[in-house]
């Protein structure tokens, strides 16, 4: 009768879920919860601590949940949702016969009807919702908490949705006959949601022995569960500082911007958007950062925007405008809260104690619930009086109430704070990745990456990602890593070597380095390098003694850029071992990086014996930056480079002066000079090299560094040779001598 269901298999059922949810949202905010029968309550002539009477009425009666939980979990989760569910809906049918009684009995009669209804359902909904949270845990996977917690949110907020939206469409007027219409539709609906659970499986009954069995004992024992507590606490004050301001924002904005009760209704839409929008990312978020990082954020969000309704114009044309600005911001912050409160739940909740662990949250939930619409209507009307009594100062009933909610919230966010998960991110950390790149461009992009099937775009995609550096592209940037197109992983090496440097993403191109394919291999030691994480570095030296030539020379490389002190003497040793030039120029070029003083000899000799220009190149900005001023090497070299003669002739001229300061105005260096740079000036390499040789031989150099005299002695020599002159020989002294009479 109930066979036990694979993930897969439960993920196909979620869909009745969540149409339950929109079902069972709309009839709740049409009939019992929210705003519309706030106004309801308001019409029949209540005043507010009658209407915060009525609605703590039905989350009071939470301090049920622990008597019945173990009865719930023998007579069956599902069993016990959907029957008292489909209890819970009689009552509300009194509701339609509140003008008859309110006739004859007044307002007392009516008040103490609606008591009843509300006891009753509150008395039914406990059993059910107890039964409910046990059977969710057991049939939403634990992988997609998150996402699925999101989309429940969704389905209720379009629940909620559709309520205000009929709402408004019959509350143009507030006559009580529009009120109970929206009731009867509200019973039809009610029934229909029952229906949706029919198909979804689980919630079999538990056979616990006695020992096992929930008590009062075993309920509260749970509190001594340090991150349950915490959470339970968190929530406690999220509850009682969102509900206190909720309940009684829609007669705010009648009393105070001049709304009327439609206005107020459809207003809150923009609330609902805010959820929506949010509701798929807060989800993701919880499920990839952990749900700590974004309850933090929620409710510091929720701390700032209640307070700022004191700020609402009052009766001002900008008035809807702002108020709905203000909602929007309340649904991003609300959704927050509950799609990461929730998801902790579940998750800390042990599967074989949630009888126990159920009863001490619901508990703690409801009283919050019931006290925050209690207080805040004794609150109001408490502060209305007083008010009224010092009508000369200006004050404001709602102020201490939005002021209360607001610092409720900020609690709520110290106390998540406090909670401690492994995997969860730290909020400061999640909340600097959204400061990071461009955090909205990102989301969308990851949206539309999910449904991406050619190639050829997921190729384009992932180069995307890594060109708008944000932090909340890592996983999709890692999961690139291992699709099935080759291009597709080399264009993710490459893209995550853009992306600031992460922990996570330099631990995943450590273990391509590791065991990946030869090409992508010397893509992540080049990526290693560019993103500069000395993590990277053992890494790196153990890809040296790889059999593969490109990867030992990648390696060399970023050991180099990396400045890789400890891998000198093996990067010393391929460059005298290896034979390949292409391997021995790496080698040259990371002992430059490195300023080995002892690589100097081989690099001069692997310079002379280079056969390509781009070689002898790389060999001479090593040899320069062993001397120091590399990247003044670099600068010269690219400003010579289209007009050799020309270049290298002026830097003749500019060194005139302060090497005739360095020798005493000796006149035969100064003569070389002139000649030098007169060879040079006419294209004449060969003679300007010679000239240039025999002004080194004339100079001081024991004066200088044993790389300096080493470097001149040596490309002297070469330049005195009989064979066509090489310009790097010739940029080797001139930068020599540049870095000489710098100092």
């Amino acid at each position: 009768m109930y066979p036990a269901l694979t993930d897969a298999q439960k993920q196909r059922r979620l869909p009745w879920l969540l149409g339950f949810q929109v079902l069972a949202a709309c009839a709740s905010n049409l009939s019992i919860f929210g705003s519309v029968i706030a106004l309801f309550f308001n019409a029949l002539g209540m005043d507010k601590t009658q209407i915060g009477f009525l609605f703590a009425l039905l989350p009071f009666l939470g301090v049920l949940a622990p008597f019945i939980s173990s009865y719930t979990a023998r007579f069956g989760y599902k069993r016990a949702t959907v029957l008292f569910l489909l209890i819970r809906i009689f009552p509300v049918i009194l509701f339609l016969f509140l003008p008859i009684v309110q006739e004859r009995f007044g307002k007392i009669g009516a008040f103490v009807l609606i008591a009843c209804v509300m006891s009753s359902f509150g008395f039914f909904r406990v059993i059910a919702e107890n039964g409910f949270i046990g059977w969710m845990q057991e049939i939403v996977p634990a992988r997609i908490r998150g996402k699925y917690t999101s989309m429940e949110f969704l389905a209720m907020v379009l629940g909620v949705f559709l309520a205000f939206l009929l709402a408004g469409l019959f509350l143009e007027n507030a006559r009580i006959e529009r009120y109970l219409w929206l009731i009867g539709v509200s019973l039809v609906i009610g029934f229909l949601s029952v229906a949706t659970l029919l198909p979804v499986p689980g919630g079999k009954p538990l056979d616990r022995d006695r020992k096992r069995r929930a008590s009062l004992r075993s309920v509260f024992s749970t509190y001594r569960d340090a991150n349950f507590r915490r959470l339970v606490g968190g929530i406690g004050l999220a509850v009682f500082g969102i509900t206190a301001t909720m309940t009684f924002l829609p007669l705010f904005l009648i009393e105070r911007a001049g709304f009327t009760p439609s206005g107020a209704l459809l207003t809150q839409n923009a609330m609902l958007i805010g959820m929506v929008v949010f509701s798929y990312f807060w989800g993701w978020s919880s499920d990839r950062y952990g749900s700590r990082p974004v309850s933090v954020i929620g409710m510091v969000l929720m701390t700032a925007v209640i307070p700022a309704w004191l700020l609402l114009p009052e009766h001002h044309f900008l008035s809807g405008t702002v108020a709905a600005g203000l909602f929007f911001l309340m649904g991003m912050a609300s959704v927050a809260y509950n799609v990461s409160a929730n998801r902790q739940l579940y998750l800390i909740m042990p599967a074989d104690k949630k009888e126990h662990y159920i009863p001490a949250y619901y508990m703690v939930f409801n009283v919050c619930l019931g006290l925050a619409t209690l207080l805040g209507g004794l609150a109001l009307d408490g502060f209305k009086s007083l008010a009224h009594r010092f009508d000369h100062l200006g004050l404001d009933p709602y102020v201490p109430l939005f002021v209360m909610s607001s610092l409720c919230c900020a609690a709520s966010a110290w106390v998540f704070q406090r909670m401690h998960r492994r995997g969860d991110m730290e909020t400061r950390k999640f909340a600097g990745m959204f400061v990071q790149g461009n955090p909205f461009s990102a989301m969308g992009l990851l949206v539309r990456h999910r449904w991406t099937g050619q190639e050829h775009q997921r190729i384009s995609f992932v180069e995307r990602l890594g060109d708008l550096k944000s932090p909340l592209t890592a996983g999709e940037l890692i999961e690139a890593l291992h699709d099935p197109s080759f291009h597709v992983r080399y264009e993710a090496v490459n893209s995550i070597a853009r992306t600031p440097a992460r922990t996570e993403l330099v631990e995943a191109l450590i273990d391509l380095l590791r065991d990946g394919e030869t090409e992508l291999r010397a893509a992540a030691a080049w990526a290693l390098s560019r993103m500069r994480d000395p993590s990277a570095l053992p890494a790196l030296r153990g890809t040296l003694e790889s059999k593969y030539p490109l990867l030992r020379s990648r390696a060399a490389r970023a050991l180099g850029i990396l400045g890789d002190v400890e891998s000198i003497d093996a990067l010393r040793a391929g460059l005298r071992r290896e034979t390949s030039p292409d391997l021995k120029v790496a080698y040259a070029a990371a002992l430059g990086a490195l300023h080995d003083r002892d690589a100097v000899e081989d690099i001069l000799t692997l310079l002379a014996e280079a056969p390509r220009d781009v070689f002898r190149a790389e060999c001479a900005l090593a040899l320069a930056r062993i001397l120091g001023g590399g990247h003044r090497f670099s600068l010269f070299w690219r400003r010579v480079r289209n007009d050799l003669a020309a270049g290298v002739s002026a830097a003749v001229l500019d060194l005139a002066k302060p090497i005739a300061k360095w020798v005493d105005k000796d006149p035969a260096v100064a003569e070389a000079l002139e000649h030098a740079s007169r060879a040079l000036a006419h294209d004449d390499l060969d003679t300007g090299g010679r000239i240039l040789a025999e002004l080194v031989e004339k100079l001081p150099l024991f004066q200088l560094s044993q790389v300096a005299e080493t470097i001149l002695t040596r490309c002297a020599r070469q330049l005195r040779n009989p064979h066509p002159a090489r310009p790097e020989y010739i940029l080797l002294i001139l930068h020599a001598l540049q870095e000489k009479t710098r100092t």
